[in-house]
């Protein structure tokens, strides 16, 4: 348990040269921080934060508590997830963000994978830089992969090592590949023919017969962000989601490395 600060958890979450992602990352943080800092407050980890304007912030709840209720009129939420305990080994954070369909014709064939720049030198299991990842892959792509059933270039440079209890580790390990899976999200039928692997991204799946998607979500987001190690002011991880048409969405988060077992914790946010 540690009281976070303004300062430090926005000196953590910035770099020397930073992208608009990281630029947002840290106004999300630091303004989570300052919140915390106002109160008072001593959190733990993978406590997170949410907030619809980035000034008023609360404490959400685990899932077996129920949804988290936000302003009805929200077009975002913003999403700080905190690291508390020091650390000196390396890991990290793999997030899975689901939000449900407000009707039949919302329904995604695409999963979008994001993980942020790792610079070189700041991993010692990666001898180069490892640029940032920002693309989509398929629901079936994205499921044979992290059941060890396929290959694809892009959720190969998405995953990485990192360095646990001196020694190397894959994120894509079988260890970890449970904390990748969506919960509720099964292959998508039909879609192994040269139209569906092409075109399902812009056709809707009611536009191609024999396509069925198997799940009631309009978005499908991954992302996997590392970290060297974790000092004594704690780290974090910031998230910026729209709810579009959707009344609800899952956030589900899992730390990877620290020198520890895996640890999963999922958030359910509605309005």
């Amino acid at each position: 348990m540690r009281i976070f600060t303004a300062s430090a958890i926005f000196f953590i979450a910035i770099g020397s040269a930073e992208t608009v992602a990281q630029q947002n990352s840290s106004r999300i943080c630091a303004s989570a921080a300052a919140s915390l800092g106002q109160a008072s407050a001593i959190t733990s980890d993978g406590a997170v934060l949410i907030s619809t304007d980035m000034q008023v912030w609360h404490r959400a709840s685990s899932e077996e508590f129920g949804s988290n209720k936000v302003d009805p009129n929200a077009s975002t939420v913003f999403i700080a997830y905190l690291i508390a305990r020091e650390q000196a080994n390396s890991g990290a954070l793999a997030v899975r963000i689901s939000r449900k369909i407000s009707n039949e014709n919302e329904k995604t064939n695409s999963v979008s994978i994001y993980r942020p720049e790792i610079a070189q030198g700041e991993n010692p299991c990666e001898s180069r830089r490892r640029r940032e990842i920002d693309r989509t892959v398929t629901v079936n792509q994205y499921i044979d992969f992290h059941e060890s059933r396929g290959i694809n270039s892009d959720l190969e440079a998405f995953h990485f090592h990192y360095l646990n209890n001196n020694k190397c580790e894959d994120t894509k390990s079988p260890d970890h590949l449970p904390v990748f899976k969506f919960e509720d999200v099964k292959r998508t039928s039909g879609s192994d023919g040269v139209l569906a692997r092409n075109f399902s991204f812009m056709v809707p799946a009611f536009a191609m017969p024999g396509f069925a998607i198997n799940h009631k979500f309009s978005m499908l987001r991954a992302e996997l962000h590392y970290r060297k190690s974790v000092n004594r002011d704690g780290t974090c991880f910031s998230f910026s989601v729209p709810f579009g048409s959707s009344r609800e969405m899952r956030f589900v988060g899992s730390e990877i490395g620290f020198g520890r077992s895996d640890a999963t914790r999922s958030w359910m946010i509605s309005r």
